[in-house]
């Protein structure tokens, strides 16, 4: 996100530069260039975090299963007021 804060701040302190000069079309390259790259790194980290928050919710459960599966498997039998 710096790299295109940076790239916006410097076309707008320079806008009458870009504007002389007509480098409106190569600034928005950049900026878009940039922007990609940041939405790039940004659903990593979405898929990432979508990961562990989906193993955090599964753990109890599995946890769980596993348990009764255990206990079930060394003979006991689970009723309700066990």
């Amino acid at each position: 996100m710096d790299i295109r804060v940076k790239l916006i701040q410097e076309v707008l302190l320079g806008i009458r530069v870009v504007k002389m000069y007509a480098w409106e079309e190569s600034f928005k390259c950049l900026i878009s260039n940039a922007r990609s790259e940041e939405l790039k790194h940004v659903r990593g980290f979405l898929f990432s975090r979508s990961i562990v928050n989906g193993i955090s919710e599964s753990v109890p459960i599995i946890a769980m299963l596993s348990s009764f599966v255990c206990y079930t498997l060394l003979g006991n039998e689970l009723t309700a007021d066990k």
